[in-house]
């Protein structure tokens, strides 16, 4: 039996006493402190007497290390939210902290058919909203303070857009029932919330065209995601996620624009950039069959802990064009010996050329080769 070696990382406020085989890494070091503290490897800043390890170098038994994050290498975070106990704060609870909407404005929710409680300080969803049950088609819940998604939410028939984003939803503040009896919806944006996990319900949403629960804390995908055939848009960035069911091949349309959602959630413009994000999770491996994403023509998976990539995806997904794997463990290197990688260059390099003709890139270092070199991981 190999030796162990032990060492002790100060991180924050803990003190983690780690095992090791005695012939261990700095970089084993780093995959076992991303498993304890949720800090991908390429954020972790390791310091000894004074000195920042790098990955190649080895351990001594009894090294006591001190352990700094980068800020965003980090999963499951997001943006500070407005804390309800601010408002209770400066307003008394027995008061109602939503407040009645003038006849005009709930007038004009019911000719517009478009109620945005965006920004406002709410706790519920009020009443009126619910009276206005069929005439709703937009309903903006973006950065309030609400606190659970009731039943109610299925008088609403006729909605199509619905933004839950930037609240504090964790899986038990959503009637999941009612919302995935939604079978109008065409567009869900849960991004910057608490959940961990999606239901098996969803798959209830049969007109959901575009879904982004990016930036919370899933780990699980319900393998029903792949029952959502009209989805074309989906953004599964910033979670914690160590794998995608391979039923997610099924969804042969999807399409995500990689911007921020909230930026575009009312304005339903159609884009010729078919992509799937996976980025900023903690992914080992891609499911081959993405292979069976035919449109598929951009691909995110950057910083994620993949140390291989299917030859199937590029040999299957014959419209990509863009694949972005910066911060994994695989290399330009690597990639370059993978079967149909030399036709997959040939399409994203045809695509740069096209792009510097029409003057269409913004401010640029050049052309992005999709992965870090040897010499420049941080692996």
């Amino acid at each position: 039996m190999e030796a162990e070696l032990r060492v002790s990382v100060r991180h924050g406020q803990q003190t983690l006493d780690i095992s090791l085989p005695s012939s261990a890494r700095v970089s084993d070091l780093m995959e076992r402190l991303q498993a304890l503290t949720n800090v991908l490897p390429r954020g972790q800043k390791l310091i000894h007497k004074g000195k920042i390890l790098t990955p190649d170098m080895t351990l001594a038994s009894g090294s006591k290390i001190m352990m700094m994050a980068t800020q965003g290498t980090h999963q499951g975070s997001a943006p500070e939210m407005k804390k309800p106990s601010v408002l209770l704060k400066s307003k008394p609870a027995e008061k109602p902290a939503t407040k009645i909407k003038p006849p005009e404005r709930v007038e004009v929710w019911k000719s517009t058919g478009y109620v945005s409680l965006r920004d406002t300080e709410v706790l519920e969803i009020p009443a009126t909203v619910w009276a206005l049950g069929q005439s709703i088609i937009i309903l903006d819940l973006t950065s309030t303070m609400l606190r659970t998604v009731p039943a109610e939410l299925s008088c609403l028939s006729k909605l199509k857009r619905l933004s839950l984003s930037g609240n504090s939803l964790d899986d038990t503040s959503i009637h999941w029932k009612s919302l995935c009896s939604l079978q109008s919806l065409e567009l869900l944006e849960l991004t910057a919330n608490c959940l961990t996990s999606l239901p098996c319900e969803i798959q209830g949403l049969s007109s959901l065209r575009l879904l982004n629960v990016s930036r919370n804390k899933l780990t699980t995908l319900p393998d029903e995601i792949g029952m959502l055939s009209r989805l074309e848009r989906l953004n599964l960035s910033n979670n914690s996620l160590r794998e995608i069911p391979s039923s997610i091949g099924h969804c042969s349309a999807l399409t995500n624009v990689c911007i921020s959602f909230s930026a575009f959630l009312f304005l339903w413009i159609t884009y010729d950039r078919k992509q799937l994000n996976l980025s900023s999770n903690f992914l080992t491996l891609v499911p081959p069959s993405i292979s069976e994403l035919r449109k598929l023509k951009s691909l995110l998976v950057a910083n994620n802990a993949l140390k291989e990539f299917p030859a199937s995806i590029l040999k299957g997904c014959g419209e990509l064009n863009s694949l972005d794997l910066h911060g994994n463990p695989i290399t330009i290197e690597a990639l370059r010996e993978i079967d149909g990688w030399e036709e997959f260059d040939a399409r994203r390099k045809a695509k740069y050329d096209k792009q510097m003709v029409f003057q269409v890139m913004g401010p640029s270092d050049g052309f992005d080769e999709g992965a870090d070199t040897q010499e420049t991981r941080h692996w």
